[in-house]
């Protein structure tokens, strides 16, 4: 199965109402789509992102033509397809940038570690909270003065330990 064309997209970003030309080729086994800013690539690369997850599109009505049949948005679900997307959407999904002071830039991959990685750096922020919050409850890092310190600054200098 392969997508040989898209057959018409209403109120879907700037494709306000398209229909595949009469005189355009259908697509080949590998596309290029190349344009202007605003001339809708990341339209057209969301719609074959929807179609490569199974899912309806977000936002208007969707027609592709596969393998000589039209196919509406809301069946992608049941359409299999070898599509694969690397999109803005993609990188924001399943790439995050790691800063370390000491180190050049690290990237997790995959959806999955994107969110444990997230999860990470939620527990650490916390984590360094709870240390202010501790530091600002003892100054300098010393214990508070109480009985035991007291004790340690009385006992016979012979019991101490040095």
């Amino acid at each position: 199965m392969a997508i040989t064309r898209i057959s018409r997209l209403r109120g879907c970003g700037v494709f306000r109402d398209f229909t595949w030309p009469t005189g355009l080729p259908e697509f080949g086994r590998y596309n290029l789509i190349y344009g202007w800013n605003g001339s809708g690539k990341t339209t057209i690369s969301r719609l074959l992102r929807s179609l490569e997850a199974r899912t309806a599109p977000t936002t208007g009505q969707v027609t592709l033509g596969v393998d000589g049949r039209d196919v509406r948005g809301d069946e992608f679900a049941q359409v299999i397809l070898p599509v694969r997307v690397f999109n803005r959407d993609f990188i924001e999904e399943s790439v995050f940038p790691r800063e370390s002071d000491d180190l050049p830039p690290i990237f997790v991959l995959g959806k999955e570690s994107v969110e444990r990685q997230k999860d990470i750096d939620r527990l650490k922020a916390s984590r360094r909270k709870s240390r202010r919050a501790c530091r600002q409850r003892v100054p300098s890092g010393r214990m508070p003065k109480g009985r035991l310190t007291d004790a340690a600054s009385t006992a016979p200098k012979s019991s101490r330990i040095r």
